[in-house]
């Protein structure tokens, strides 16, 4: 597709509302602040050790650092949150 081409679709995606990310050059978020939601379907049960929420924020942190190049500057993180309606059907 041609540059021009590729410039018109995206407006037109724009214009109907859609939210258009390029792969083809570097984006740069409004809102810089990503979300994850991880664990086992309801109902499954887990033991967890003490201090379990510490790897997982590191791992995330490091790999911010990885992706964006700079140091997060908060990571928010625990044990105990749930998934929305939608979330919970895609599970």
């Amino acid at each position: 597709m041609a540059s021009d081409d590729t410039e018109e679709l995206e407006k037109l995606l724009e214009d109907q509302g859609f939210e258009v990310e390029r792969l083809d050059t570097a984006s740069v978020r409004k809102d810089p602040i990503w979300g994850c939601k991880i664990g086992i379907k309801s109902g499954a049960s887990i033991t967890l050790p003490g201090g379990s929420d510490l790897p997982m924020s590191r791992a995330v942190e490091e790999a911010f650092k990885k992706v964006t190049g700079v140091d997060a500057e908060f990571c928010f993180s625990g044990w105990g949150e749930t998934l929305t309606d939608v979330e919970k059907r895609n599970a």
